[in-house]
């Protein structure tokens, strides 16, 4: 008796017996399973080490080739050394079960996995998927036997062999490429021989014949191929002289435009060919070889050098640059030269110039500024901002690329001398690396002042202090030097003395002094300003009124009472709060007004003017004798008296 589960009907649990051939599942979901095939996944290759393309996949049917579902299938690797993922999966409603990966392993070479369904009596069980893992793609030279150090002009033993290698540094013996060696290293020019083109034999090209022509230390090999990454042996010696090289041997070098330099800089390498013997100059071709994949077409000779195109994609580490000279005539031979070209992670080094409107410019005129940012050795445009700042200070907001260019706002208040103007760049991206650039500015001209002047108190009086204030002011800049007061007209009036500027405000600054010989009436002052190689000359005026000083009068007599027909001396004295009157004092009798006693006026010495008379009236008569002072220029009149009795 056997119970079945159809597919698609709800759970059971059934189990049947076969008669002589043991237990068939019969299995949630579905029937029993009877047969199993791969439905996906066999036969792939696949790059070593890496998973393949189409996952591998089983479809379980049951003895009618319907789908059974719910059997568990198990994935074994049973040969190269890789791994699957799970290695275990239920089969779905379709009846495949399928796993996420198999990843071969780390040999080339068979590679296979087995799917298992649980039961037995299982038609196909187990499964078996085979595969091939692959090397990765062959791309480098690597010298196997080295070359040892030796005698010149005999050949190098044991045989130098090279191989051909992927990435990994595993042999690619299916690679029947064409390898040629070429001295890397020529520390004497000597001329190599033996080292043309060999196709490699299961990846590897010998070389029995290789010899160098002269004696040295420290030669060494590199070796080259169409499309693979340059190898070089380690240094060996030569001993003895040799042959020399050849009357037309010649030795190349490279050399690079930017060692080391930065993921997008633009690079150029220069080949250098001269004959080991001197004289003419090799003529010819050069190729340039980067990895060892042709870089651009042969270059011809050029007096003995040729320059490559310029690159910007070498990507991060170290390159081998090659370069093959092929000579077009018999007069040469052919040779070779490498270079290890650095190549760094970082962001490009960049240059920021700045240029000027109008440099030198003059005080007020309007003058802009322009960055220029370049990467350094060519290649991509730099991207980003210029902050351009004037003696330290930001001047504007930053300003965008365009074209690598930025310009600055304009300005016309740079003062006089010079400036320093520099554009800070800020790039966009880790692409290029920030960069500044410096420019000297220079002004010319002078920045206009102005003076104003005033004067303290006024007007005032004779002999009293009067406090002149100049106060120059520019626009731009803060007035500095001195400032000269003159009574009259700058230059030609008086000089009344200078004094130095003393800031007083942004722009402003002040000079002050006091002065107390000014004479009483009207003075036209004037404060001028000379100005300096940055600052103008100016100059203010200002009326000053200068009033006369009072003054006092005393008369005294030499003898009073006096009898009649006796001499008696008068004198006038005449005093103010200020230095000493001058002028003349006119003696009269009862006013100033009346009868003139002394004949005329007298003038004052020291103060005094005396008059003596001997012919006032007597009998006892009183005459008041009146001193009349009348003044002068910087003192006022005044009037004393004394009463004479003469007996």
């Amino acid at each position: 008796m056997r119970t079945r589960a159809w597919y698609g009907l709800p759970v059971f649990i059934a189990a049947a017996v076969t008669g002589c051939g043991g237990d068939n599942l019969t299995l949630p979901g579905g029937g029993v399973p009877a047969k199993i095939v791969a439905s996906a996944g066999d036969g792939q290759s696949a790059v070593v080490g890496t998973a393949v393309a189409t996952p591998p996949a089983v479809l379980v049917t049951d003895a009618r080739d319907n789908p059974v579902a719910g059997a568990l299938v198990t994935f074994q690797v049973v040969a190269g050394s890789g791994s699957v993922d799970p290695s275990t999966v239920a089969t779905g409603a379709s009846g495949v079960a399928a796993v996420s990966s198999w990843t071969f392993g780390p040999t080339p070479g068979v590679n296979q996995l087995t799917a298992t369904v649980e039961g037995s009596s299982v038609s196909g069980n187990p499964v078996t998927f085979q595969g091939t893992g692959v090397g990765a793609e062959a791309n480098k030279l690597v010298f196997v036997v080295q070359p040892r150090s030796g005698t010149a002009n005999a050949a190098i033993t044991p045989a130098v062999q090279v191989q051909v290698q992927d990435p990994s540094g595993t042999p690619v013996t299916s690679a029947a490429v064409a390898i040629g060696i070429v001295l890397g290293t020529n520390p004497t020019g000597a001329t190599l021989t033996g080292g043309d083109p060999v196709t490699a034999v299961n990846g590897i090209a010998t070389f029995p014949n290789l010899r160098v022509s002269q004696g040295g230390t420290g030669y060494t090999l590199a070796a080259f191929a169409t499309g693979y990454v340059t190898g070089a042996s380690t240094a060996f010696n030569m001993t003895g002289t040799g042959g020399g090289g050849s009357p037309g041997s010649t030795r190349t070098s490279v050399s690079s435009s930017a060692n080391p330099s930065t993921v997008g800089q633009t690079v150029t390498f220069t080949a250098r060919v001269t004959a080991n013997s001197g004289g003419a100059t090799p003529t010819g071709t050069v190729q340039f070889l980067i990895d060892g994949r042709n870089f651009g077409s042969a270059v011809g000779l050029t007096n003995g050098s040729a320059q490559s195109q310029g690159t910007s994609s070498l990507t991060a580490g170290t390159h081998t640059v090659l370069v093959t000279y092929a000579p077009n005539s018999a007069s040469f031979t052919a040779s070779a030269g490498t270079l290890t070209q650095n190549v760094g992670s970082g962001p490009a080094a960049t240059t920021t110039t700045v240029s000027s409107s109008a440099n030198p410019s003059t005080f007020g005129q309007s003058v802009t500024f322009t960055a220029r940012v370049t990467a350094n050795g060519g290649g991509a445009t730099p991207t980003g901002s210029v902050q351009f700042t004037i003696d330290g200070s930001d001047f504007g907001s930053p300003v965008s690329l365009s074209n690598g260019s930025a310009q600055s706002q304009a300005i016309t208040s740079l003062t006089p001398g010079t400036h320093s103007i520099q554009a800070v760049y800020g790039p966009s991206s880790s692409s290029f690396g920030a960069s500044t650039g410096s420019l000297t500015q220079t002004v010319n001209g002078q920045v206009p002042t102005t003076l104003s002047l005033t004067t303290s108190p006024n007007p005032s009086t004779f002999g009293s202090p009067v406090t002149l204030t100049a106060t120059v002011t520019s626009t731009a800049l803060t007035p500095t030097g001195a400032v000269t007061f003159f009574d009259g007209a700058c230059g030609s009036g008086t000089s009344l003395g200078s004094a130095s500027l003393t800031a007083s405000g942004t722009g402003s600054a002040t000079a002050t002094i006091s002065v107390s010989t000014l004479s009483a009436g009207p003075h036209g002052l004037t404060g001028c300003y000379p100005g300096d190689a940055t600052l103008g000359p100016s100059q203010g005026a200002q009326t000053q009124t200068v009033n006369q000083l009072a003054t006092q009068t005393q008369v005294s007599s030499s003898v009073n009472p006096s009898t009649a027909g006796q001499s008696v001396t008068f004198t006038a004295t005449v005093s103010a709060a200020v230095g000493t009157p001058d002028g003349t004092v006119d003696f009269r009798s009862g006013s100033c007004s009346g009868t003139d006693l002394s004949g005329g006026p007298v003038t004052l010495s020291n103060g005094q003017a005396p008059f003596t008379t001997a012919s006032l009236p007597g009998g006892g008569t009183t005459t008041t004798v009146v001193g009349c002072y009348s003044g002068s220029t910087n003192y006022q009149a005044s009037s004393g008296s004394v009463n004479q009795l003469v007996n």
